[in-house]
């Protein structure tokens, strides 16, 4: 396993909850916060050959990115991560996250000088961005729809609702969170939810004559004992869920850029937990249940706020 797959997992949001990959982390490797990104940077990496692992590495990089965004200390603790955080934060990457984080801010403001000039700004670094993956493309159109259409998702014309729409069947394994974040627009003018789980997001049902599935009774989500309903919801759920003795559980529910929404431990004393969560806008999350610190359940949630 190569250093960005291994942070990512740390990270436990990019690969892991966008994608539900497996969880990579063990005890023996337990990286801490100083060394994980350093252990990326100072590690000799191939370079990529395809889309997919092109649009990776990128969403790898902006998990690092993120932590040293948030981390002052960790950022100014050697001279290669001060330089990496300072070539993404003036380049594309940092351009697309400051307007995707801004995003929701800016459309429940709509008004003041203040407003006016940080819309055009991030209007004209969305628009500056130089792709130079699948992820970073997808991102910037959807963002540059979104800014044109700050007032209203409805106006848009018919060509932006063609993109959007396209852009929402793509597969966000090779197209990055952009293809959830065109998902989640969406959701403001569809009348009925539609469901966009691209193909290569379907895991293929178990052959019957697989003796590991009928053996091991390894079977689906729900019947694992793991289950959400309803999906699509309004932020009130029900989850369903099976602990054995000296197990511990977490569920967590992050937003597509994987920035936590909400978190809480399960225990052996009940198998039902329901969940209203209060301040939360309408859109595409993802919801994750690790027990013992090893992920086994993960559900892409629709919320329709009224």
């Amino acid at each position: 396993m190569n250093a960005v797959a291994r942070y990512v997992a740390w990270e436990s949001w990019t690969l892991g909850c966008l994608m539900s990959a497996p969880s990579y982390k063990t005890e023996a490797e337990t990286p801490t916060d100083a060394d994980v990104p350093m252990q990326l940077l100072n590690q000799q990496q191939e370079e990529p050959e395809t889309d997919r692992e092109r649009s990776q590495q990128w969403m790898g990089e902006y998990g690092i990115y993120k932590k040293l965004l948030s981390d002052e200390e960790l950022r100014q603790s050697t001279p290669e991560l001060t330089d990496f955080y300072q070539s993404k934060e003036s380049g594309s990457m940092g351009r697309l996250h400051h307007a995707v984080a801004d995003f929701n801010r800016l459309r429940n403001t709509q008004a003041g000088g203040a407003y006016t000039a940080t819309l055009q700004q991030h209007q004209e670094a969305v628009q500056s961005v130089t792709p130079n993956n699948r992820a970073e493309q997808t991102l910037s159109e959807v963002m540059r729809i979104l800014y044109a259409n700050m007032e209203s998702v409805e106006n848009m014309n018919t060509s932006e609702e063609v993109q959007l729409r396209q852009i929402a069947q793509r597969c966000p394994l090779d197209d990055g969170f952009g293809v959830y974040m065109a998902q989640a627009a969406l959701l403001k003018i569809d009348t009925l939810p539609r469901n966009y789980l691209s193909e290569c997001e379907r895991v293929p049902a178990p052959r019957e004559e697989d003796t590991r599935w009928k053996n091991e009774g390894m079977q689906n989500n729900e019947t694992n004992g793991f289950s959400v309903y309803p999906n699509p919801n309004n932020g009130r759920m029900m989850i369903t869920y099976g602990l054995k003795e000296g197990e511990t559980g977490m569920l967590s529910v992050y937003t597509t850029i994987g920035e936590l929404v909400l978190q809480r431990a399960l225990t052996m004393e009940s198998n039902l937990m329901e969940i209203d969560i209060l301040n939360i806008s309408s859109g595409i999350y993802m919801l994750d249940i690790q027990v013992n610190g090893e992920r086994k359940f993960t559900e892409r949630l629709s919320i329709l706020k009224e």
